[in-house]
């Protein structure tokens, strides 16, 4: 299954859970208090982003129009909306989009859009004043999330603000416990496919396998550069054995 379909099978099977892997969010287990807490986790992020983004870069309080990149049911469209003029919601899976409009009907926001993604983003007809992607561009092969990075950077105003996350590599530990003799008896949740790795999941009977992908942090550096990128403030990250990196940035007015 192609990355495309399986996030559409995520959408109709667990959808919350996809975003947040975590059992309180499972279909089964889902109820308004884990609603509460599921939107209050995406509330938490995006104020801390915009923290560090405000400290360091000199963001303003509000953006004209944001973006956030697999936005999936609208965990955080919900805040970026209140800080925004306009947030546009892009993401692959039709039915995650029809959440997540369903979500900002229910709670009475207005002022988003929500659009499906390609390589081009030929939907995307804003310029936009805040990018934002977030345990997104793992779950997309490097090459074509290079090339989605690009169209994205495009549409970002000179003196636009962003906020891109990204894995670039495995601890130490779990790279030995792949390549030992019992693969897969220590270390059950991930497996080897050639550079990926896979995650695999079986959940109310439904096996889903998340992929896994991790970037060359020296090509993003340089299709930064290639679109005047030059303000970027880093901080790395770790979850699951994965090393990852939080890219705050500025664009050149």
């Amino acid at each position: 299954m192609n990355t495309d379909n399986a996030w559409e099978v995520y959408a109709k099977t667990n959808p919350y859970w996809a975003v947040l892997t975590d059992d309180l969010f499972l279909n089964s287990n889902l109820n308004e208090h884990g609603l509460t807490d599921f939107f209050a986790s995406g509330e938490s992020h995006v104020i801390a982003v915009h923290s560090v983004l405000k400290h360091f870069l000199n963001a303003p309080d509000r953006f004209k129009t944001s973006l956030d990149f697999g936005c999936g049911v609208g965990r955080l469209v919900k805040t970026l909306a209140a800080m925004s003029d306009l947030c546009v919601g892009v993401d692959i899976s039709d039915t995650m989009l029809k959440i997540s409009r369903e979500n900002m009907r229910r709670y009475n926001i207005t002022n988003t859009r929500f659009i499906k993604s390609d390589e081009s983003m030929s939907d995307l007809i804003y310029n936009i004043d805040f990018l934002h992607s977030v345990i997104v561009f793992q779950h997309i092969p490097p090459e074509r999330g290079l090339r989605i990075m690009n169209s994205l950077l495009k549409k970002l105003n000179s003196g636009g603000y962003g906020y891109l996350q990204l894995t670039f590599a495995n601890t130490i530990s779990s790279i030995q416990i792949e390549s030992s003799a019992t693969t897969g008896a220590d270390y059950k949740y991930y497996q080897r496919c050639g550079s990926n790795i896979t995650k695999l999941i079986s959940s109310e009977s439904v096996e889903l396998r998340m992929q896994m992908n991790h970037y060359n942090l020296n090509e993003v550096m340089c299709l930064f550069h290639s679109h005047e990128i030059n303000d970027v403030i880093s901080r790395q990250t770790i979850h699951e054995n994965c090393l990852g990196i939080e890219l705050f940035f500025r664009k050149k007015k």
